[in-house]
This record gives structure tokens, C-alpha cells and sequence, in this order.
């Protein structure tokens, strides 16, 4: 009886240290995840800054609509438009660096701004089919975003860290 005794505590033992570390390694896949997605964010903050040195032509809305809802309740801003350089024609729908899903009406004030007919467009020299409308800052949500993501996601580490070690105390 015994021996049946101190099996089942060394497999709940073994059990209960195989379900930390898949705990562990989900908290540290989610943390890396999340570290992706600021990253991303960063880098289009960072090209919406670098944007402000490119050359501007003058291009056309063809399009500026509020699509659909997106994740959250938010909404997609659909604004599409058309530009010429070097005797070359582009279309083009970023007109933002970061996200494009908004609540409504900051959707709906995005779509007045941009209105059908003439819009200042900055374009890349090196490759002019990367261009945006609004360069120079990015909306505030993607600074929040930013900080947020990675905030969540050092805590994350932070947890898994602690977790994993105490663990390995036992």
C-alpha cells in the first residue's frame, strides 16, 4: 500500500510540474507575441516620423468611407486614392501609419478629412508605391498600443520568470 502511495505522489508531483511549465511556456509565448506586436507598431511609428523628409505630390481621393465594423466595436476607415510619379500612376488605401480601426467617430471625422478630390500625397523616393496621407505623428492609440503590449508583456515575462523559478526551488 505503500509503495501505490508514494507513486501516485511522485506522478501528482510530476504532473503537477509538467502543468507549471506548460503554464510557463504560455505565459512566455504569449509575452514574445506580444512583444512582436509592438515591435510592429513601433516600426510604423517610426516610418509615419521618417515619412515627414519624403517628396509630396499632388493625388486624388477616389474614395473615403467608413468600411465596417472591425475587432472591438471599432471601425475601418477605407480611403483610397490615386497619385502620379515620375509619369507613373499608383493607388494606394494606407493612408495612415498603425492601425486603421477606429471607434466611430473618430472613424468618421478620419473619412471628412479626407474627402473625394485633391490630397497632398507623400510618397517613398526609393519605392514610390508606399505612400500615406498623414505623415509625421500617428494617431495617439498607436503610442498607447505600444505601451500597453509591452507593458502586458514585461509583466508576462516578469510572472513566467517567477514561476519558473519557484519551480525550480522545489
Amino acid at each position: 500500500m505503500t509503495r501505490i502511495k508514494n507513486a501516485i505522489a511522485i506522478n501528482a508531483s510530476a504532473t503537477n510540474a509538467a502543468g507549471s511549465n506548460a503554464v510557463i511556456a504560455m505565459l512566455a509565448i504569449f509575452a514574445a507575441v506580444l512583444l512582436c506586436a509592438s515591435f510592429s507598431l513601433y516600426q510604423e511609428a517610426s516610418k509615419a516620423l521618417q515619412a515627414k523628409q519624403w517628396p509630396t505630390v499632388q493625388g486624388t481621393v477616389i474614395s473615403s468611407r467608413v468600411a465596417h465594423r472591425c475587432r472591438g466595436g471599432n471601425f475601418l476607415v477605407s480611403i483610397h486614392y490615386a497619385y502620379k510619379v515620375e509619369g507613373r500612376s499608383y493607388t494606394n488605401d494606407k493612408f495612415v501609419f498603425g492601425p486603421t480601426c477606429l471607434p466611430e467617430n473618430e472613424a468618421r471625422a478620419m473619412v471628412d478629412q479626407f474627402p473625394v478630390g485633391d490630397v497632398k500625397v507623400w510618397f517613398n523616393p526609393q519605392n514610390p508605391e508606399i505612400a500615406a496621407l498623414m505623415v509625421g505623428s500617428v494617431l495617439d492609440r498607436t503610442w498607447s498600443s505600444i505601451y500597453t503590449t509591452s507593458c502586458v508583456a514585461i509583466f508576462l515575462l516578469i510572472v513566467a520568470g517567477y514561476l519558473y523559478r519557484s519551480t525550480r526551488l522545489k
